[in-house]
């Protein structure tokens, strides 16, 4: 995620221009093939953050780092297949999620610019 934040958090302009920041740097990477591939929103901010750019990633193949950081497509017969995948901190990086420390909570309260998977 993009760090802690004390609870009444109010994001700047600062704070949203830092997030396109470290979420344009998974995009660039070799990783940001996996976000294309990801679908759903975080397929839509990718487009948008990387531009005409985004889709001619996604048809040039698994990146090198495949067996680090892959889903494995298991077919009933045959090999197993890899392709790339994102992290669960890469998927809130490029939400732009925030943890807000909060007394009155156990867990972590999160705020993000844009829903998070699981919000679905």
């Amino acid at each position: 995620c993009l760090g802690w934040r004390l609870q009444g958090f109010r994001p700047t302009e600062w704070d949203y221009r830092v997030y396109e920041e470290r979420a344009y740097e998974i995009l660039v990477s070799p990783r940001g093939r996996a976000a294309i591939l990801h679908g759903g929103l975080i397929w839509r901010l990718a487009l948008e953050i990387l531009g005409s750019d985004a889709l001619e990633r996604a048809v040039q193949g698994p990146s090198e780092g495949v067996f680090q950081y892959a889903q494995a497509v298991k077919p009933r017969h045959g090999p197993t297949y890899y392709d790339d995948a994102l992290t669960p901190e890469e998927i809130d990086i490029i939400c732009g999620t925030y943890k807000i420390a909060d007394s009155g909570h156990k867990d972590p309260v999160y705020w993000s610019w844009w829903p998070r998977p699981a919000q679905w």
